[in-house]
């Protein structure tokens, strides 16, 4: 019964996708135009603060205290929705559990 009920709702799923309306040549043109700029992605440099904490009662929670860090990366390109990014990030912890 499970089976059958999961394929009555995919099939639902299918035809409901399929019942969008037709675009023209134009419409369409105009319309994948809107989404390629809604898409866009305008950062190329960031500039972050990090502020770690330990949770949990495991190894690396226990022995290092909080630290504090800062990050940058930069987008070297886009392709498709595809993002190329550099990144780097120098984060300073405390060891509180000393041998």
């Amino acid at each position: 019964m499970k089976h059958i009920l999961t394929f009555i709702l995919i099939m639902l799923g299918f035809t409901c996708i399929a019942q969008e309306e037709e675009l023209t040549d134009e419409e369409y043109a105009a319309k994948l135009a809107e989404i390629k700029e809604e898409l866009k992605y305008k950062e190329f440099f960031r500039l972050y603060y990090v502020s770690s904490n330990g949770v949990g009662d495991n190894v690396i929670a226990e022995a290092n205290g909080t630290g504090t860090g800062i990050g940058m990366g930069v987008t070297f390109g886009i392709i498709g929705r595809v993002h190329i990014i550099g990144s780097g990030e120098l984060s300073q912890f405390t060891v509180i559990d000393k041998w």
